[in-house]
């Protein structure tokens, strides 16, 4: 039963309608001026959540319905979008222009790091080299031992083999480590403006494989600028919006709504926060895996409910404190 390969749901996705790259990538940027638009215009209308479920739903369409022959751009335009189209309808609900909006959007992609030392510029500068010299070898692993590992076709392969086999265990560790080593080029790009700039830039990834439990892992180790996000989209922007409903709630005295104010009360707690995260995000690879392998098994939203849970349980159940290093 547990070497079963097929999934409990598996949907094959008919192919999308390819358009040549200059038009993918200009529509793309023209659906995010729209966004910024729509927040501005549409929203005192037909209200922030109905909003913003509509821009999801547009997304998500294109992320489904369309793609470009080169396969570099295609993968790049599945998370860019989302990436700033959520920043620009922040920036957007805060009264900024488009211009400032994409100042805005441009400032979180370089997350300045706080030192407890003084540095000179001279050693941040060498870091920042360190940093692109660390990029380099991961691409260079990549493209000298870890794609030449990988078999011709091993994402389709991975979905028709068995679930426990010792080749889904490998194929599995390898495809991490790609991920892995892809995300080097984010260790060029911070290097280099750590280098240009001469201030210190936070790492996307920090040691991940060191981390002692799913909470450090998620929250301190792994794709920090993601973490960043969700962070400011979900927690703090959930945590904005409660206070002002608040607000408004006790202004109306005469008013009783206790389904509001449960909702409300459960929505505060930070635990059902962090769980809508990892169930966001799963939903988010699962649109991004469909759309790159046109299948629909949401597999990742079970592996990223799991890992919330997990989290949830550390939080609720275990020591959370970070273990002392001895020096």
């Amino acid at each position: 039963m547990f070497a079963c390969t097929e999934p409990i749901i598996n949907v094959n996705l008919p192919p999308p309608i390819l358009i040549p790259d200059i038009y993918f990538a200009s529509g793309n940027a023209f659906i995010i001026w729209l966004d910024y638009l729509a927040v501005r215009r549409l929203q005192p209308i037909i209200g922030a959540i109905t909003l913003r479920i509509l821009i999801v739903l547009i997304h998500v369409s294109i992320s489904m319905f369309f793609a470009c022959p080169t396969e570099f751009l295609n993968a790049s335009m599945l998370g860019s979008p989302w990436y700033i189209a959520s920043y620009i309808v922040h920036f957007a609900d805060k009264n900024l222009s488009f211009r400032e909006s994409l100042i805005g959007v441009a400032d979180t992609l370089l997350v300045f790091q706080e030192t407890k030392q003084e540095q000179s510029i001279k050693q941040i500068r060498i870091q920042g080299l360190a940093k692109v010299a660390r990029g380099v070898f991961k691409w260079s692993l990549m493209k000298s031992a870890v794609d030449r590992w990988l078999p011709y076709g091993y994402s389709q392969r991975l979905l028709v083999i068995d679930y426990w086999s010792v080749e889904s265990f490998l194929l599995t560790a390898l495809i991490g480590l790609k991920v892995y080593c892809i995300m080097g080029l984010m260790d060029l790009l911070t290097g280099s403006f750590q280098f240009m700039l001469g201030v210190p830039i936070i790492d996307i990834f920090d040691s991940p494989i060191l981390a002692h439990s799913p909470r450090d892992f998620w929250s301190r180790r792994w794709n920090r600028i993601v973490q960043k996000i969700f962070h400011r989209q979900i927690f703090t922007a959930s945590i904005e919006s409660r206070n002002s409903t608040i607000k408004v709630t006790n202004q109306k005295k005469n008013e009783s709504r206790p389904s509001s104010s449960s909702w409300l009360q459960c929505w505060s707690s930070s635990s059902i926060r962090g769980l809508a995260v990892f169930i966001i995000s799963g939903l988010f690879h699962e649109i991004v895996l469909m759309a790159l392998v046109r299948k629909m098994t949401f597999e990742q939203v079970l592996f990223f409910t799991l890992h919330g849970i997990a989290v949830w349980f550390e939080i609720k159940f275990g020591n959370s404190v970070r273990p002392k290093v001895l020096i």
